[in-house]
């Protein structure tokens, strides 16, 4: 009984989860107008740029995409304010769109910073999902509650290794893999260009050695000279 309970408390969290993100944009027209371009910069980001992993610059142009969606979560919760149409915790509403910011900032600093933490939790999938669950609570689509936040946690490992299982059984794309041939290119390149460095660095250093070397020599040579003494000359030498 207990168990059948759980069950069923589990998929109303599984069936809250797919309401918010493929069901209530589409009973809120307003919302479309800022979740299509993200699930498109989504699309084109996770499968042509990402798809073998994150890049720092990649990183931080995500970051821009978490900040907008703060600043516009902002305007739209004043909005109803105005209208009257928030019937919970205000501050609440207001600490998610801070948290968006937040978000957004620590991926811009981690991402200057070439952390390889930043390609961790700024990936664009990352981002995308962040965004699209906070969006319908923030357009007053759907009630604020803690089923909503614990559906968001229990269900992420779904959304991100349904599209890791995506991206390991499609083919390359071929602007991807010309990105990564020039990237390996560069990478030769650099490892080239630094050993030569390196080699020329050297060099004046075994000129000097090979210097000190000869000059050694010649000086142990003199010194052999000097210590032989032929005989003197004398008549009876003769």
């Amino acid at each position: 009984m207990v168990f059948a309970e759980a069950l069923n408390y589990l998929w109303n969290l599984f069936s809250l989860w797919i309401q918010t993100l493929f069901i209530l944009p589409f009973k809120n027209p307003d919302m479309l107008w800022i979740l299509i371009p993200l699930w498109l910069s989504w699309f084109f980001g996770e499968f042509f740029q990402e798809k073998v992993g994150t890049s720092f610059g990649n990183a931080i142009s995500n970051a821009v995409i978490v900040l907008w969606a703060g600043i516009d979560c902002i305007r739209q919760t004043l909005d109803l304010i105005h209208a009257g149409e928030i019937h919970d915790a205000v501050w609440i509403r207001f600490m998610l769109c801070g948290l968006l910011i937040i978000y957004g900032i620590l991926i811009i600093i981690y991402g200057t910073k070439t952390s390889d933490k930043v390609k961790r939790f700024g990936r664009i999938r990352d981002v995308t999902y962040a965004f699209a669950i906070l969006v319908p609570v923030l357009y007053n689509a759907t009630p604020l509650t803690w089923e909503h936040f614990l559906a968001a946690v229990i269900f992420f490992p779904i959304f991100y290794y349904v599209i890791q299982i995506i991206d390991l059984k499609t083919p390359d794309p071929k602007a991807l893999k010309k990105d990564i041939g020039e990237i390996e290119s560069d990478k030769t390149s650099q490892m080239i260009t630094q050993k030569n460095v390196k080699q020329h660095n050297q060099m004046p250093y075994q000129k000097q050695t090979q210097s000190v070397a000869v000059s050694e020599n010649t000086t142990q040579t003199v010194s052999q000279n000097n210590e032989y003494k032929p005989p003197p000359m004398s008549y009876w030498n003769n």
